[in-house]
């Protein structure tokens, strides 16, 4: 009886403690995370912009961002309702999500809007990326729970690179959203600017900014890197709440839920 009456009490504490941790995990997540798409929040990406740029241009090393910008999202919305709207940004979020690198920081931006961060990433690589996500976006049906069953969306994005000879994480962002509304004035789904020339001009018609034979040394024409490089610095539980969130997302978090349960009643 003494045995059994220690088990259980064990037991409790270990069901208490696993509670606090799972609402501190919450609260982490909520902090750092989009609600709806799983994805980090405005919050998050402009403290970590400002690190990542920074490290980047300490070491010389290239990095890039991509503005995307859904077209036509407000009809979407008008049409069906904003519940269809919500689950319309979820499906884009898991192609984010599918499309970049674990060392890349995805986030919501606003609305619509979602931008990725990609370290070790030039511009010809970030370019060639963009256009492989908004063509897979193009060609991909959103099943939506409206009668309709199913719409097809595109999407507008803009790229800009890092100036290794001098930026900042404002400038990088202005130029990326200028890129974006160019994007939108010249006809929607498409990336834009086309080419390093291009990106090159519209840098210079915001800021005039190093020579261009220094930029071009300081970014290698290479593709993205296999090798990892590390990602955001947060902590465990931090990257726990995240990925947890990102399976809420994808839908998947109830079989992780169950399987979680089978193994803790397999040891006691």
């Amino acid at each position: 009886n003494e045995m059994m009456a220690r088990v259980k009490t064990q037991i409790r504490r270990k069901k208490y403690q696993d509670a606090l941790k799972s609402n501190y995990q919450e609260s982490v997540s909520l902090a750092i995370t989009d609600g709806l798409t799983g994805l980090y929040n405005r919050h998050y990406l402009d403290t970590h912009m400002q690190n990542m740029v920074q490290s980047s241009l300490k070491n010389s090393k290239a990095m890039a961002m991509v503005i995307m910008d859904m077209d036509h999202f407000k009809q979407v919305n008008d049409t069906y309702g904003h519940d269809v709207g919500d689950e319309v940004l979820k499906q884009l979020a898991r192609i984010i999500i599918g499309a970049t690198r674990s060392t890349d920081l995805a986030a919501r931006f606003g609305g619509e809007e979602f931008v990725m961060l990609m370290p070790l990433t030039d511009f010809k690589s970030a370019y060639e990326v963009s256009e492989r996500m908004r063509k897979r976006i193009e060609t991909t049906p959103f099943k939506v729970s409206h009668a309709v069953g199913e719409i097809l969306k595109t999407v507008s994005m803009g790229v800009s690179s890092l100036n290794l000879s001098g930026d900042s994480p404002e400038q990088l962002l202005k130029r990326a959203d200028t890129a974006l509304y160019q994007a939108k004035n010249s006809g929607r789904n498409k990336v834009c600017p086309k080419d390093e020339e291009e990106a090159w001009e519209l840098a210079q018609a915001l800021t005039p900014m190093a020579p261009k034979a220094k930029m071009d040394a300081a970014l290698p024409a290479a593709p993205i890197p296999a090798a990892p490089m590390p990602a955001p610095e947060f902590s465990y539980d931090q990257n726990l709440a995240f990925k947890v969130q990102q399976q809420k997302a994808l839908g998947n978090l109830d079989d992780m839920e169950n399987a979680a349960r089978t193994e803790a009643d397999k040891k006691h």
